[in-house]
């Protein structure tokens, strides 16, 4: 597809010639000047050229307004003119102008230097597009995460691999009704404090946010980039949120009239962890039992109103860092098998700390 090329020019007939050299290398549009809004309306430019003869200062007014035109401030801008003096190519450069061209000039160096110029714009913008998305993705991701997805999932191909990790649920409860005794905007400057304090906790511990539904959030550890302590790093990282929404609620704002509660479920194994979705809308996510298995854990915690809960396996890789009690239920809801999991009371500090595990629930989940 051929670049796109906006001429304003003061005096077309000067142009012909340069016109036909564009041509055959470039779309090219002629506005007049005064800019000829109808005719360029539907013409979205690469680049754009104001020709005039000899740089007047009603020339530095129009290239401020080509400047200011809606879709203007990437494109690079041209100015065409046969006389210039050294105080006025100060003027044009200092407002921001790409080149000035003085005429006349060679059909071969204006086609190599527009070119040169099409290129490095091209660059500029892949450079600005993939420091956006460094920057969008390190708000969820750790930096060595963003890199990997970036690194495998350049020029829109999907990106995905099966992998084990540990996956991470967290519920505010009852939102719902919280949510109901306050305005909109104090719901939001509410999940803003909260989130900012999880999310940097989560981080911290090197996990990633993977996804955010309202009152409720996904993180994972180990995706894309396996630790051997992604297991203690989440359990770490959600007794750190617990002591968190314990100050919280010891310094919440006058309009909060009951403190907020949480519930935590944690599980580790095998997960597919890759983009999902089409050309239009990409998303990096998990899926797996793993991922369900979590999510019944944090269900869970609404039963036994205890905030986190984790399964056998994160148990197993934990060792003796952990204070535990064992529940052995006959099913969780969504299993066919039954299940060991367990009460996470907090880390051990000393040998003495390591309680025996105990039966803390048996009946069936529904």
């Amino acid at each position: 597809m051929k670049h796109k090329i906006l001429i304003y020019a003061k005096f077309p007939e000067m142009v012909s010639a340069l016109v036909r050299t564009l041509d055959g290398h470039y779309e090219i549009r002629i506005a007049a000047l005064p800019g000829d809004a109808l005719q360029t309306a539907d013409f979205k430019p690469d680049l754009v050229c104001l020709q005039t003869d000899a740089y007047t200062g009603a020339d530095a007014i129009t290239l401020e307004a080509l400047q200011l035109k809606p879709g203007m401030l990437m494109v690079p801008l041209i100015l065409l003119c046969r006389e210039i003096s050294a105080e006025g190519k100060v003027e044009v450069y200092k407002s921001g102008i790409t080149d000035i061209f003085t005429m006349p000039f060679a059909d071969e160096e204006i086609c190599i230097k527009f070119n040169r110029i099409l290129q490095q714009e091209q660059i500029t913008s892949e450079r600005n597009l993939y420091k956006d998305q460094m920057t969008r993705l390190s708000q969820y991701f750790s930096v060595d995460v963003v890199e990997k997805i970036m690194s495998q999932n350049g020029h829109g191909k999907g990106y995905g691999e099966n992998l084990e990790a540990t996956i991470f649920f967290l519920d505010i409860r009852n939102f719902t009704s919280i949510s109901e005794s306050l305005e909109p905007n104090l719901v939001a400057s509410l999940l803003n404090r909260l989130y900012t304090d999880i999310m940097d906790l989560i981080l911290t511990y090197k996990g990633s946010v993977n996804k955010i539904i309202g009152d409720a959030l996904l993180a994972t550890f180990g995706c894309p980039v396996r630790r051997a302590t992604d297991a203690q790093n989440s359990v770490e990282c959600a007794l750190a949120i617990r002591e968190t929404i314990k100050i919280f609620n010891e310094t919440k704002p006058g309009w909060l009239h009951e403190d907020i509660s949480i519930g935590m479920g944690i599980a580790t194994g095998r997960v597919f962890a890759g983009t999902i979705g089409s050309y239009r809308k990409m998303d990096y996510t998990v899926i797996g039992d793993t991922v369900n298995i979590a999510a019944r854990l944090e269900g869970l915690t609404k039963k036994t109103r205890f905030d986190l809960i984790i399964d056998q396996k994160t148990r197993d890789l934990l060792g003796e860092n952990i204070q535990v009690r064992r529940m052995k239920l006959n099913r969780v809801r969504g299993r066919t098998q039954p299940m060991s999991i367990y009460l996470v009371d907090g880390l051990t500090k000393n040998a003495d700390d390591q309680p025996a595990e105990i039966v803390f629930f048996n009946r069936p989940s529904n």
